[in-house]
């Protein structure tokens, strides 16, 4: 078998030092604004990244998702998820809960809104869906064209999630404000959590 199309941004791994920051999405990004809230595929419009060939082994076994929990996802799981268990005309009763988790209760965290009024994000697996068929038809005809899905008066923000870097110990300093939610996602201050120095 050939090499595939791969658009997924490469996760950057833990290390000492380096802390994730919320979740990871490979595939998509977070539309807001004018034209809508949601999530959507990248199709070619990669920020700061070109497409790549991979065999496909490497292609469908890459993790494409890492939620709050730290929950992994393939694009093998999420394809097989969503045709097996959770597509069409048939959905399983008993769904399995780490996709349930992704699917149902917005286990990436991400909300959109204002000061008044907060909404969570559903959807982030058919977005990948797209954008996997998308890799797929310009692995086999590289001349395809997508339609543009991306809204013309919506912002789009990456959904690769974040990596906090924090001080060295010559340095010791942290990044974070001690006294600001710890970005870890644990709800507590950061002087409380991951925080050990005064700013």
């Amino acid at each position: 078998m050939g090499l595939f199309y791969n658009t997924a941004e490469v996760i950057e791994e833990d290390k000492p030092g380096v802390m994730r920051a919320g979740s990871f999405s490979a595939l998509l990004g977070i539309s807001f604004g004018q034209g809508g809230e949601g999530y959507v595929p990248y199709l070619d419009n990669m920020p700061g990244r070109t497409a790549r060939q991979v065999d496909f082994n490497a292609f469908w076994d890459e993790v494409i998702f890492i939620d709050h929990d730290k929950n992994t996802f393939t694009r093998k799981e999420v394809v097989l998820y969503v045709a097996n268990q959770d597509g069409g005309s048939h959905v399983d009763p008993d769904l399995d809960e780490k996709y349930v988790q992704l699917s149902r209760k917005n286990s990436l965290g991400w909300l959109v809104g204002n000061d008044k009024e907060w909404t969570e994000l559903s959807g982030a697996e058919l977005a990948s869906i797209r954008q996997i068929a998308h890799e797929v038809l310009k692995t086999f005809a590289p001349n395809y064209e997508p339609v543009d899905v991306m809204s013309k008066t919506a912002a789009v923000m990456g959904g690769g999630g974040f990596m906090l870097h924090f001080g060295s110990k010559e340095k010791d300093e942290p990044v974070i404000p001690r006294k600001q939610p710890c970005p870890c996602g644990s709800g507590k201050k950061y002087k409380r959590c991951h925080g050990k120095t005064v700013i």
